[in-house]
């Protein structure tokens, strides 16, 4: 047995059983409650367990709450949990960014020095191009700006000390990963890999250990951040019906998707209370 088998077989077979459908869960009162009101997480976010997916992963530290955010967390007492493909998918993601987004620049520069010279009313779309450029640093700069990398290391410090990092063991889950897309059972149908199912794979079973090991406060709420609106996971917010029966099934307690900017709104109002 690997070490987390060893040690964590009982919250592996419990997720096991949920993610297999040998266990009860009960996606119809999830349907009914997804169309009828979702029940909204507590206020204090101390109540709520946090899960991290890498899409908000890459771009914590560019939140302009990002410190507070950071500040927050290293007090956060309920779980938090960073999935061990999510660690993967932010340095996979971060390096294919960086070569685009440096290539992209570049030309850029090239093409609004080139154009300026011939065409005296190229100034209106010179200023378009500025602003998708400016749009992009917002969402890709972090990849290739040295400050940004400074803060980045800080909020990987932060994780490591803060944070749960959990991964289910991949051979044993691989097949049940096979068999959920076959059968278009959220989350990952959407996608040509696994990498979301053991997301939410490693993400249930980190907030398991918490559990077992009663290090963290306990929670009314499970949140996971993510910036992914693919329908696998949400639609206009509310969780996919099946990812909230098998949250009730394992821990008994409500479970929604918050973007990273609804997180950081909330962070600023418990900041401002």
């Amino acid at each position: 047995m690997s070490g987390a088998e060893g040690v964590y077989e009982n919250e592996l077979k419990l997720l096991e059983q949920v993610l297999d459908r040998q266990a009860v869960v009960d996606p119809l009162s999830a349907l009914a409650g997804a169309i009828n009101v979702p029940v909204d997480p507590p206020n204090d976010l101390t109540k709520i367990a946090f899960g991290i997916d890498s899409s908000v992963f890459l771009r914590l530290t560019e939140d302009p709450r990002g410190a507070d955010i950071l500040d927050y967390l290293t007090t956060h007492p309920a779980p938090l949990v960073l999935p061990g493909q999510a660690v993967q998918e932010f340095w996979n993601n971060r390096q294919a960014t960086l070569k685009f987004s440096k290539q992209i620049a570049t030309k850029f520069s090239e093409l609004s020095s080139y154009v300026s010279k011939v065409d005296s009313n190229y100034g209106e779309f010179e200023e378009r191009f500025k602003s998708l450029m400016t749009s992009f640093d917002s969402q890709f700069g972090y990849t290739y700006q040295e400050q940004i990398l400074t803060r980045v290391m800080k909020m990987l410090e932060l994780l490591q000390e803060h944070a749960h990092c959990s991964s289910v063991p991949r051979s044993r889950f691989t097949n049940q990963a096979r068999l959920r897309k076959l059968t278009r059972t959220p989350p990952g149908f959407e996608d040509t890999g696994d990498g979301d199912f053991f997301v939410w794979a490693d993400f249930l079973f980190g907030l398991l250990v918490c559990k077992q090991k009663k290090e963290v406060q306990d929670f009314e709420h499970i949140v996971l951040l993510t910036n992914d609106t693919k329908k696998d996971w949400s639609t206009s917010g509310v969780p996919h019906p099946v990812l909230t029966a098998e949250v009730q099934s394992l821990f008994s307690v409500p479970f929604s998707v918050w973007e990273l900017k609804t997180f950081s709104t909330r962070v600023g109002k418990f900041y401002s209370q």
